[in-house]
């Protein structure tokens, strides 16, 4: 899991007021509660014709986004999912036959030209709307347009330069007792 201290909440770059809130003809809503937290909620009564969806999304500058998230629904999730979007692929969260009541965790790695969002889709705009709630949001930036994960190649190039620095001594000693050993053999024969 990556720390969340890299860059907690809807602040900098992913302040609130840099996103982009579309209801599509729906009557979904986007709550800012504080800066750790956001609630959008789906269309419901709407009189326009379903399926409708209701997005938050925004242009990343980071290489990989992280949040908590807790959906709420008055029916089944089935009708109402909701998730999150990278490029304008739906990612569902909710399961279809997971209760009203649902939460998780999730850890995206985008590309700074992709859209990234939240949403809540509407199948029926009938019966009560869904709410997914995201907190505890965060991002890691981009070290020269990638993410640098820590794998072993690198672990592996690391520990060879520590140990050829300390290696260096006793490797001269060996060295060394090799050219005492020759010229002493050398001497005696």
């Amino acid at each position: 899991m990556y720390a969340h201290a890299v860059g907690g909440g809807f602040v900098g770059h992913y302040e609130i007021s840099y996103w982009t809130f579309d209801k599509t003809n729906g009557n979904g809503l986007m709550t800012y509660v504080k800066p750790e937290t956001v609630k959008i909620t789906g269309s419901d009564e709407s009189g326009n014709p379903a399926p409708l969806i209701t997005t938050l999304t925004i242009a990343p500058s980071a290489c990989h986004i992280g949040f908590d998230w807790e959906y709420e629904s008055e029916k089944e999730a089935f009708l109402d999912p909701a998730g999150y979007i990278v490029d304008g692929a739906l990612v569902q969260l909710t399961l279809d036959a997971g209760g009203d009541y649902q939460t998780g965790y999730a850890s995206v790695d985008v590309k700074e030209a992709h859209e990234f969002g939240f949403y809540v889709d509407t199948l029926d705009d009938a019966g009560g709307a869904a709410m997914i709630t995201i907190e505890e949001f965060y991002t890691i930036p981009c070290v020269g347009g990638k993410l640098l994960p820590l794998d072993s190649s690198a672990l592996l190039i690391g520990g060879l330069t520590s140990m050829s620095v300390w290696m260096a001594p006793a490797v001269a000693g060996l060295a060394g007792a090799g050219v005492y050993l020759v010229k002493f053999r050398k001497h005696r024969d």
